[in-house]
């Protein structure tokens, strides 16, 4: 199983990865940002900058790490476009902030992860947890989403 990690700050290998989230397999990309790449290991670490924001979403800082914050509305997502060489099961982390428990989609591939997550007490203390996997039948383009949080700091 690959990683294929939301977000990214520079945190160790297998747990690197903030969040972002994901759509449907593409043909074209459709993002406005430049399509990212897997580093030699086959992981993507998606970072806030790198990600198109619809809605309310900024990109923010706490502490050193750049995150996606300002997520007040359920319509409201974050989208990044990767270039998919390898197909293959990845592994789906994220890095996130929140004062209370929250939940979120990650769409990709076209496949949904239904993600919950705890508390960390504030938007300053970040987490790492383990979203699920999704599975990528074939490379090319492909956008990750990330939709619906409820007080939610997703770091980048």
């Amino acid at each position: 199983m690959t990683a294929l990690e939301l977000g990214g700050a520079g945190t160790e290998k297998r747990h690197r990865g903030d969040l972002a989230a994901s759509a449907p397999v593409a043909t074209t990309a459709a993002a406005a940002k430049p399509p990212i790449k897997a580093d030699a290991d086959g992981i993507f670490s998606l970072e806030a900058g790198q990600s198109t924001l619809n809605g309310s979403l900024q990109t923010e800082k706490h502490g050193n790490v750049s995150n996606i914050g300002f997520w007040n509305d359920i319509d409201d997502t974050a989208v990044w476009t990767l270039t998919v060489t390898q197909p293959g099961t990845y592994a789906v982390t994220a890095r996130y902030a929140s004062p209370a428990p929250s939940e979120f989609l990650v769409d990709a591939a076209n496949q949904t992860l239904d993600a919950k997550v705890l508390t960390t007490g504030d938007f300053s203390t970040f987490q790492t947890a383990a979203l699920g996997s999704l599975k990528v039948q074939k490379a090319g383009f492909l956008q990750k989403r990330a939709e619906r949080p409820l007080a939610l700091a997703m770091g980048m």
